[in-house]
């Protein structure tokens, strides 16, 4: 078996093994690199899941404009059964929508995400649609270590015309970062906190006021 056709078959394990979870839980930071840039871009976020149909995606990001930073918006995307809704605030101010379903409360907050909640949200729930991991192109994989976990690193070219670089644990396949080179930017999104199978508040998903 090439490393071609082994790096397919963990990606199709990782995709597998998230649709198995019972819950999910998971913090995480999205740094962006881009030129002119003195420091990257850090926006903070988290997710909740609970299957078959309950999901939270919680962001905050900083304003793109390094002196503004300290002016932030958050976001707050999810789905309590047939219930999807997206959530903007800035300033104080906020602006709570009523969505279809979770896809396209995704395919609309997406871009303020920079990609991270579609990350989780199509692992999650692959009704979300779209390219993910399993289209990438010429995928490769190696051992590697972090942070003292034994994990996969894989890489591949996605349609998009980005590079792809993924950690996923080895015991667990859990995915600990998700790096996106393009031609422009980059960005790095690294996952902590990582809880699988654990019992959650349900009020955790109600929609927010």
């Amino acid at each position: 078996m090439d490393e071609s056709t082994s790096g397919r078959k963990v990606v199709q394990a990782i995709v597998e093994r998230y649709t198995r979870f019972s819950t999910y839980q998971d913090r995480g930071i999205l740094r962006v690199f881009q030129k002119g840039d003195p420091l990257p871009w850090e926006c903070e976020f988290a997710t909740s899941y609970a299957a078959p149909d309950l999901f939270r995606f919680a962001f905050v990001r900083p304003h793109p404009y390094y002196p503004l930073r300290h002016i932030k918006r958050s976001l707050i995307v999810g789905c309590k059964g047939s219930s999807a809704y997206l959530k903007l605030e800035s300033r104080g101010i906020g602006q709570l929508r009523v969505m279809e379903d979770l896809a396209h409360a995704v395919g609309v907050a997406n871009g303020v995400t920079m990609g991270a909640l579609y990350t989780i949200a199509r692992l999650l729930r692959p009704d979300v649609g779209g390219l993910f991991l399993d289209a990438l192109e010429n995928v490769m994989v190696a051992q590697s270590m972090d942070n003292g976990c034994e994990c996969y690193w894989i890489t591949g070219r996605h349609p998009s015309g980005e590079y792809w670089e993924v950690t996923a644990e080895r015991a667990t396949l859990l995915v600990r970062m998700l790096v996106r080179r393009g031609a422009c930017d980059m960005s790095a999104e690294t996952r902590n906190d990582l809880r699988v199978d654990e019992e959650i508040a349900l009020e955790r998903f109600d929609v927010p006021g």
